[in-house]
């Protein structure tokens, strides 16, 4: 007990008080390996606004997720994707006993709007080969930013870890901009470890539809994944996603 006081302390000292260590011993900022970046390969029109997800973890709680960023492609199309944090060495974090207690962490890094091409992301791996993911921007068919009418998605509900055989699930939740519209289909496409979700909606009009919020919920099954990290990405509208990246293990691991 009196070790987790400590490290909660600690934490809420970090997350609120960095201006605290800036008179004698600052935050020092570094860049942090990662474990897999997220992008579906196929998906994204050049006029889509396209985003990448990380997901890592954190030495132990001495680091403090810092910010994301992207270096502008290459001629070849290639990204480098690089994670920061804030590592203090005051207190606890300054003793070098640490215990390894990591953390987990994901964020999310802007590509922008690119031009129809193909592309890839490089990225730091720890103690690994660096990691590189592809994917293609293809040509808009038309002007708008949907392919569909997407529900307005705020929110997935599901476990950030399943344990074979157990079956993947999950709740989207978000709202519709009708008390006419409905959700007429819940599509799914898997792109390797992305989980592509697509929430049709469907309108209908008359005198007694009124334009309101009204919120929904849905469950998707998925069913028995193979053992691995995946990403579940839900279109939403006005070209927005919503990301909750799980990993698929075997029991007793």
């Amino acid at each position: 007990m009196k070790k987790n006081t400590k490290w909660l302390v600690l934490t809420v000292v970090m997350l609120f008080g960095a201006s605290v260590y800036t008179a004698e011993r600052p935050l020092r900022k570094i860049e942090v390996a990662v474990q897999t970046v997220f992008i579906p390969a196929q998906g994204y029109d050049n006029n889509d606004h396209v985003e990448a997800v990380i997901v890592g973890e954190l030495p132990n709680p001495c680091f403090t997720l810092a910010e994301s960023k992207a270096e502008k492609p290459d001629p070849r199309g290639i990204f480098r994707v690089h994670q920061y944090a804030w590592l203090s060495e005051e207190g606890p974090c300054g003793s070098g006993d640490l215990i390894d207690d990591p953390v987990p962490f994901r964020s999310t890094v802007s590509l922008g709007m690119l031009p129809p091409t193909d592309y890839s992301i490089v990225f730091e791996r720890e103690n690994m080969p660096k990691g590189a993911r592809h994917f293609t921007i293809s040509k808009a068919a038309s002007a708008t930013l949907d392919n569909f009418n997407y529900a307005s998605v705020t929110n997935i509900e599901m476990e950030d870890e399943f344990t074979l055989p157990a079956k993947v699930s999950a709740v989207v939740t978000g709202s519709l901009s009708s008390s006419c519209a409905k959700v007429k289909e819940i599509r799914t496409e898997v792109l390797e470890d992305v989980i592509i979700i697509l929430p049709i909606v469907e309108t209908q009009s008359g005198p007694s539809c009124v334009t309101r919020a009204t919120p929904f919920r849905r469950k998707i099954e998925l069913g028995t994944l193979p053992i691995g990290r995946y990403l579940m990405h839900v279109c939403a509208r006005h070209g927005k996603a919503v990301y909750h990246p799980f990993l698929v293990r075997r029991s007793g691991e």
